[in-house]
């Protein structure tokens, strides 16, 4: 499923049309689900009209009733026993169905994530983007779920109950078909605010979940400062407003509740008169009176069902528009159709490149004029703010010029494909990011077939050799969680493994020293001269002392 493609699913402003067409590959599995839980739910349908068959039958007291009470219970005994098989087929079909579509939606929102662009990324937060991959892709699950269980299962009593009564006594019918518009009645009734309600705490969940992931990643930050307190008092008052927010959406969700509830017993108890009021004319028998509010029963119980998954629906719904937000973001890096990079020489050149972030008014970057050949070095030195790391971002790839273009290898960079470019180049920035895992796995991250021996070099060239002999399995180390074993300076020698076994031929060097200690950063200098050689290096530092 491709995320643009998903993504016109879900912004679909009418939700069941958007659920019909997410579910749209998954067709076979749905019709067969409904088959089998038609089948499975006949002892529920069913059973009013073996009521009244045994009753009718014991009523008459002839000759034949016994045998009929057999045959009746006969038949209702397999109908019961057909349920188990039947339902695990269902739930087998169903399965498939809801959790591919599951897998399907999150696949979709990791590739979009893969491709929206660094601007986007650096406007959102994290917390946030997990909420929809996991929370709202979760209430989707449910509520597609909920739909067979729970509006299907209704559906099909109510179809049961109304043939039955047409077939026996329309008058009855009549009665069965004003519950209908009471349900229509309540739902508009209090669609509005729930959904309102639903919306805010969607946003109330999105917001505490990215306070909780800037939460943790600031810890250390936190301890230093002493401001445990502060950060406690802080997390407090963005769970109440969850809380408050959680409690408003359940009292109006009650209150429909108790409304759907009150509304429909009144009818059930007047449906009950009704019945009496045949019997007592002698317009039907027992088994009918009995079989009519049997019937009403259910028929009440699942529109009252149909009406408490309401508010799981405008949940749903709302979860949808969630994901969809990020589906049908048009703010990506669209490397769709665009010429191949097959080999990368390392020639750059600026022509009257600028550069203007949207959120300011000065250029970062003004009339460019630049020209790097293949192999050579370019230190970059400036204060904060100067444009180094824009420029170094416009190398990457990771942002397009506002005016002028940059060539690499004689072509415009706009038309290349940015995906295989970057193939060809390495990063070793100011703060390495490591990853739980092993030593190797960090070092080769992103290479399927990864030669030993070159591994090795790699290792002895990054100055790692001592650190692995250090370490109780060597590469086969777990390291921790953003290689929280490991000093910086060892981390920024991973990172220069990292880019020498990539051999790239274009070497980025953003601040690599620049948070080490002096004897660190004259381990990292000796490793980071064998990886300058015969590559196009692009070098950024505070201070010239550093070049």
């Amino acid at each position: 499923m491709s995320s643009t493609f998903a993504g016109a699913r879900l912004v679909s402003r009418h939700p069941f049309l958007a659920l019909r067409k997410i579910y749209a590959s998954q067709t076979k599995n749905l019709v067969l689900a409904a088959i089998c839980f038609v089948i499975k739910s006949a002892p529920m349908w069913a059973l009013p009209i073996a009521t009244k068959s045994i009753l009718d039958a014991v009523v008459k007291s002839d000759a034949h009733g016994p045998y009929y009470l057999f045959g009746v219970s006969l038949f209702y005994l397999v109908l019961i026993l057909q349920n188990v098989p039947m339902h695990t087929l269902y739930a087998r079909y169903l399965s498939r169905a809801v959790r591919s579509v599951q897998m399907d939606l999150r696949k979709a929102l990791v590739v979009q994530m893969q491709r929206l662009s660094l601007a986007f990324h650096d406007q959102s937060r994290r917390g946030t983007l997990h909420s929809k991959i996991l929370r709202d892709v979760d209430n989707i699950e449910m509520l597609s779920r909920q739909m067979y269980n729970t509006v299907f299962g209704g559906i099909i009593v109510m179809v049961a109950a109304i043939v039955a009564t047409l077939l026996t006594q329309p008058t009855v019918t009549l009665y069965f078909i004003v519950a209908v518009p009471v349900a229509v009645f309540l739902i508009r009734s209090f669609h509005h605010s729930v959904r309102e309600r639903q919306i805010e705490f969607r946003h109330e969940i999105e917001a505490m979940s990215a306070q909780v992931s800037e939460m943790v990643e600031r810890i250390p930050t936190t301890r230093a400062h002493g401001l445990e307190e502060w950060e406690i008092n802080s997390m407090q008052q963005r769970l109440e407003r969850l809380r408050n927010s959680g409690v408003r959406l359940d009292m109006i969700s009650e209150w429909f509740a108790s409304s759907s509830w009150a509304s429909f017993q009144i009818s059930q108890f007047l449906c009950l008169l009704f019945s009496a009021w045949l019997l007592y004319k002698g317009r039907i028998t027992v088994g009918e009176a009995m079989m009519y509010h049997g019937y009403f029963g259910m028929l009440v119980g699942s529109i009252g069902g149909i009406l408490s998954f309401w508010p799981i629906f405008l949940a749903g719904a709302e979860s949808m528009r969630s994901i969809g937000e990020i589906l049908s973001e048009e703010d990506i890096e669209d490397n769709e159709g665009k010429k191949p990079v097959n080999a990368v020489r390392g020639d750059f050149t600026f022509q009257e490149v600028c550069f203007q972030y949207p959120t300011k008014t000065e250029l970062a970057l003004d009339n460019l004029q630049l020209t790097v050949r293949a192999g050579e070095s370019l230190a970059v030195v400036g204060q904060s703010g100067s444009g180094k790391s824009t420029l170094m971002n416009l190398i990457i790839g990771f942002r397009q010029p506002t005016s002028g273009r940059i060539l690499l290898d004689g072509q415009d960079m706009r038309e290349l494909d940015m995906r295989e470019y970057r193939q060809f180049i390495s990063v070793v920035p100011q703060v390495t990011v490591l990853f739980s895992g092993t030593f190797r796995d960090n070092i080769v991250y992103g290479l399927e077939h990864v030669d030993e021996e070159h591994l090795r070099r790699c290792v002895t060239m990054a100055n790692l050799d001592e650190v692995v002999k250090e370490l109780p399995n060597g590469l086969e180390t777990i390291i921790g969680e953003r290689g929280a074993t490991l000093s910086g300076g060892q981390r920024q020698r991973v990172a220069i493994a990292r880019a020498m076994l990539r051999d790239p031929r274009v070497l980025i060097l953003d601040e690599a020293t620049s948070a080490l200690d002096v004897f660190s950063e004259k381990v990292v200098q000796d490793a980071l001269v064998k990886l300058l050689q015969n590559r196009t290096t692009f070098i950024v530092a505070h201070r010239l002392s550093t070049i």
